[in-house]
């Protein structure tokens, strides 16, 4: 009786750390796929941002870093639900606030 029980916690045990492992295996692939999804995001308005920096004459154009962090907070906030007015409101100001963190960037 003893080994049946000691059988039957080493199998609980077992496939609660293989569904563990699981869930964390894709935590950090959505984690990594919304980084790879905000970085091409970024990379897109930044190349809008310095087609219509050329348009106007030059200019400068906040890094890119800058138009990823962004859009890095922004896949989080629309992860965690819908997103309000008041939070778009809110992600505006931080973005012209993390783009004019940068040395050299447009003040808006």
């Amino acid at each position: 009786m003893d080994a049946a029980i000691a059988g039957l916690i080493g199998g609980v045990v077992g496939a609660g750390a293989s569904l563990l492992g699981l869930w964390l295996q894709q935590h950090y692939q959505a984690k990594r796929e919304r980084f790879k999804v905000a970085a091409d995001l970024g990379l897109a308005e930044f190349q809008r941002d310095m087609e219509s920096a050329k348009a106007a004459g030059g200019g400068l154009v906040a890094p890119l870093a800058g138009y990823v962090i962004f859009n890095s907070r922004l896949l989080d906030e629309l992860a965690k639900g819908p997103i309000t007015p008041e939070q778009i409101k809110l992600l505006s100001e931080e973005k012209k606030g993390v783009l004019a963190a940068f040395p050299g960037a447009p003040k808006t």
